[in-house]
């Protein structure tokens, strides 16, 4: 009998009679029957003129009930999967070292298509001519995370947005001719203002807590902090050597992961090859209590770089940009232009003369003695 049950259970389709055909015939494959006033409801294997297929009934009801979720899904993962052939931005790691010229040379590496970028070769081959061509970086390369390409300059000095000297007293005075364009104060009193030119030596910010009350004691005095920030035209001499030795990215990369719980490290560091850069990426991390990261390392070899008339001129453009960064502190700080005043070749290499224009912090602490 429990045999018999389930496979009434299992009746293949579903049908509706009217109780007068029904009792007209005699029905031995039929089960759950159900008889109302004018119809007889049953299930068979039989089919019979008015019957429906139960299982495409259930699964077209599947279907129409799940259409959304089941395309939703299907939607998402070739989103994902499409996602990896295009890049939707192209930035920098850090935006304090943005750079128009190494900007658009990454550019010319992809193809725009609407606001989408379509990538032309390889990662590693990309980062090879930029390091070719920027060998006065220590590092600079791309690194491509979730639709989005990284444009990474580093390493360059480590930048303290204010440097404070214990218990240094003194003043905050301009290092250049400058139009002040702005000025971020932390401690100390500024003696200038916005839309103000000063002289190369002019007194900018005092230590002197007390200036307003013209008194001049050294106990009302203490380290001033803060930074002014001028336009200012310089001149700066950049000289090429035709002939030197420096260490370029081969495009080999390795990757490895660390973790470490509580800032102690628990995986050790590998070094694949001699010499190398390395940039890290946080996968996953929990303030101090776990941090899981992914390591690329560079290979670096040395190699000669010879330069000409017109390389050497490219090379002095891209350094003036690479000492800009050395001394950049913020943002709001920037190369307007720059032309060539004058440029010549030496026996060793080649000298050009440069007129900047640029945004900077003109501030220079000076220690008072006494």
């Amino acid at each position: 009998m429990a045999r018999l049950k389930k496979l009434y259970l299992n009746k293949k389709y579903l049908v509706k009679m009217k109780k007068d055909d029904f009792l007209k015939n005699n029905h031995s494959d039929i089960a759950d029957v159900v008889v109302n006033e004018e119809e007889v409801i049953f299930k068979s294997n039989l089919k019979y003129e008015n019957s429906i297929n139960r299982y495409k009934y259930f699964f077209s009801k599947i279907f129409k009930n799940y259409f959304l979720i089941f395309f939703s899904f299907i939607g998402t993962f070739l989103l994902f999967f499409v996602s990896n052939l295009y890049i939707r931005e192209i930035k920098f790691e850090n935006e304090l070292f943005y750079s128009e010229q190494i900007y658009n040379d990454v550019l010319k590496e992809f193809k725009k298509v609407g606001n989408i970028y379509l990538v032309n070769e390889s990662i590693n081959k990309i980062n090879s001519k930029l390091s070719e061509k920027y060998y006065n970086y220590a590092y600079i390369g791309i690194v491509r995370n979730v639709g989005k390409i990284y444009i990474v300059i580093k390493p360059l000095p480590e930048y303290e947005k204010v440097e404070e000297y214990g218990d240094e007293k003194g003043n905050l005075i301009s290092k250049y001719n400058a139009y002040i364009v702005g000025i971020k104060l932390k401690k100390g009193v500024s003696l200038i203002t916005i839309n103000q030119m000063v002289k190369k030596g002019d007194l900018l910010i005092t230590g002197n807590l007390k200036h307003h009350l013209a008194l001049n004691n050294i106990i009302d005095y203490i380290h001033p902090i803060g930074s002014v920030f001028g336009k200012v035209v310089d001149e700066v001499i950049i000289k090429v050597p035709k002939v030197e030795k420096t260490l370029m990215l081969t495009g080999e990369v390795k990757k490895y992961f660390q973790i470490s719980l509580f800032n102690k490290q628990l995986l050790s560091k590998k070094n694949y090859f001699e010499t190398f850069e390395e940039v890290e990426k946080s996968v996953f991390k929990i303030g101090n209590f776990i941090n899981f990261k992914s390591i690329f390392q560079y290979n670096k070899e040395e190699i000669i770089v010879e330069h000409n008339k017109e390389s050497s001129y490219k090379f002095a453009c891209s350094e003036i940009e690479r000492k800009f960064f050395e001394i950049k502190v913020d943002d709001c700080e920037k190369i307007i232009n720059y032309e060539l005043i004058d440029g010549k070749e030496e026996q060793d290499y080649y000298c050009y003369v440069f007129r900047v224009k640029m945004i900077i912090n003109i501030a220079e602490f000076i220690k008072i003695e006494y």
